[in-house]
Formats: structure tokens, C-alpha cells, sequence
């Protein structure tokens, strides 16, 4: 492997980690999987993350009672 090669391994192995932890945290976030949703919903997200992030987790378990 050239040093070029091995420059862009490396970049592409920084950017594979950076996309896990960036789904990881749509995922926490919006509990959603990412299955449900579009690259483009993500890039939105993320974007909007840069203006006023999240700080609580998404609670899609907790469903309110029929008297609520």
C-alpha cells in the first residue's frame, strides 16, 4: 500500500467512526433506528444539532395512558 493509500484508509476509517457515533447518537436521540429513516432526515438532524443540540434521550417506550 502507497502512503497516499494508506492516507486515505486512514481518513476513511476516521469517517466510518465518525458516521457510527453520529447514527448512535440519531438513534439515542430520536429513538428511531436508522432503518426508519433517509440520509437526507440524518444531515437535517444533524445540522440541527449544530444550533440547539438535544440534551435528552427520546423515550419511545413510554407511552401515556388512554386517560391521559
Amino acid at each position: 500500500m502507497t502512503d497516499e493509500e494508506e492516507q486515505l484508509r486512514q481518513y476513511h476509517l476516521a469517517a466510518h467512526q465518525a458516521l457510527d457515533q453520529l447514527v448512535a447518537r440519531w438513534a439515542f436521540c430520536t429513538g428511531r433506528l436508522f432503518s426508519q429513516a433517509t440520509i437526507m432526515e440524518l444531515i437535517k438532524w444533524s445540522h440541527q444539532q449544530t444550533i440547539q443540540p438535544t440534551t435528552e434521550p427520546a423515550r419511545p417506550w413510554i407511552q401515556p395512558s388512554a386517560g391521559d
